[in-house]
This record gives structure tokens, sequence and C-alpha cells, in this order.
């Protein structure tokens, strides 16, 4: 097989592989029984605010602002419980990351480091798609995106990257995490403990790449969440008060620092 054909099988399968993923997990997930549910691994920092203002959320009120009016639903999410996940959504989740995980390919090619980096794809995108909807980050997803970065930057240092990058990998998440505790703890309105870990399991990818990769990957998630909040003021489609989910911003961040410095 040539070269060529190696990179165009490499995306392909990418492409698919994502979309599957996607699929199959948000599906496992919306065709679980209640019962299954555990209110306790699904979110640490306890039920949604938009049901139970007085309970403290993995994304905290940003600059003094109040949680929204209840949607329909969120009955379910205030018990731990995702709310149903609709076919059209996840339809449109397993397009992007599909998407994700080709441009991912695209970037890095057939390399032992493409496996672990199209994983960050897809986990990233249900992790978003469940903060978006929901404003949690469930523990459990957090942890799998941590251990297959684990697993799968440790397969790609066997491969033939060697072993400093993966230390590196490890101060990265090490330092993000400490950092993002710092400034949850500093400004508990504006981050969660949600946040604080996803920025440890995030710090693995971006420290693998570099020391740089990992300081703009840490602070792409602060200016995107800023410049969406600017978009919706503008648009009249928030106020002060609107709360905004932040792991969507983390995640994007850490693709784009993937994208655009890849190796």
């Amino acid at each position: 097989m040539s070269t060529e054909s190696l990179y165009t099988v490499t995306v392909g399968a990418s492409a698919v592989v994502g979309m599957l993923t996607a699929t199959v997990l948000l599906r496992r997930v919306a065709a679980r029984p209640a019962a299954e549910h555990d209110p306790a691994g699904a979110d640490a920092a306890g039920p949604v605010p938009t049901v139970r203002p007085e309970a403290p959320t993995e994304h905290g009120p940003v600059g003094g602002r109040q949680p929204a009016p209840a949607a329909p639903g969120a009955a379910s999410a205030a018990n731990g419980l995702p709310r149903a996940v609709s076919h059209r959504a996840v339809a449109v989740v397993a397009v992007i990351a599909g998407v994700l995980s080709a441009l991912v390919a695209v970037r890095l090619g057939a390399t032992w480091s493409l496996p672990a980096y199209a994983a960050l794809a897809v986990a990233g995108v249900l992790l978003a798609a469940v903060d978006l909807r929901e404003h949690r980050l469930p523990n459990r997803g957090v942890a799998a995106t941590a251990v297959a970065g684990l697993a799968l930057l440790a397969v790609a240092s066997l491969g033939g990257a060697g072993w400093a990058p993966f230390g590196r990998a490890l101060a990265g998440a090490a330092a993000l995490f400490a950092a993002y505790l710092v400034l949850a703890l500093l400004a508990p309105s504006g981050l969660g403990m949600g946040d604080v870990k996803l920025a440890g399991a995030l710090g693995l990818y971006l420290g693998y790449l570099g020391w740089r990769p990992l300081v703009l990957g840490g602070l792409g998630g602060f200016v995107l969440v800023a410049v969406a909040g600017l978009f919706l003021l503008g648009a009249r489609r928030a106020d002060r008060r609107t709360q905004l989910a932040f792991g969507p911003a983390m995640v994007a961040a850490a693709l784009i620092t993937v994208l655009v410095h890849g190796q």
C-alpha cells in the first residue's frame, strides 16, 4: 500500500470509528434504565442548579449569575440521571466526533499517537455535549478520558516516541490539575471540581505534545468562553445572569491546540 493510500485509509477509518464509537456510547447511555444510573458517580458536585438552586454544581455562577429557569425534563438530571437523548442529537454528536477524528488523522497521519488523540476527539465531544445539556461533567466520563490517555500514550511511547513525552504528559496533567484547582479555590463561583478534573485529563494529551501546547490549551478555554459570552450577549441570547458551561470551551481549546501543534 502506498503512503498516500495509507494516509487516506487512516483518515477514513478515524472518521468511521469516531462516529461509531460516539453513537454506541450515546445509545448505551440513553438505553440504560433509570435504576442503573448512579447519582454519586454521575457528578461529584451534585444536582443541576436549574432544579435546585441551593445545591452546588460543577459550574457555579460566574460573575454573580443566577441559574436559569428549569428546562423541561431537567428533573431527571436533578437526580443525577441523564435526560433522554434524541436520535437527532445522537446523529449530530456522532457526525461531529467523526469529523474531528478525521481532522486529527489528517494532522497526525498514521502515527502511534493517533489513537490517543482520536479518542480525545470522541471523548471530548461527548463530555462537551453532556456539559452543554446537563451542566455537569460525569466523573466516569472524565476518568475514562484520563485512563484512555494514559494507556494509549504509553503505547505510543513504546511504539517509538520514547518515554520523555510520556513523562511530560504526566507532569502536564498534574500541572494543569493544580492550576485549575487553585483557581477553583480562589474563585469557586467560576470553576467547579468537574472542570478541575477535566483539566487534569486534558493535561495528559496537551503535555505529551509539549509545554507550549500545554500552556496554550490550558489558557485557551478561558479565551473561548469569554468570546462565547460576548457573542451571546451581543446576540441577546444571554445576559449577565446567564450560566455558561466551561467544559466545552476547555475541550475545544484542547482540540484546536492538537490540530495546530500536533506532531
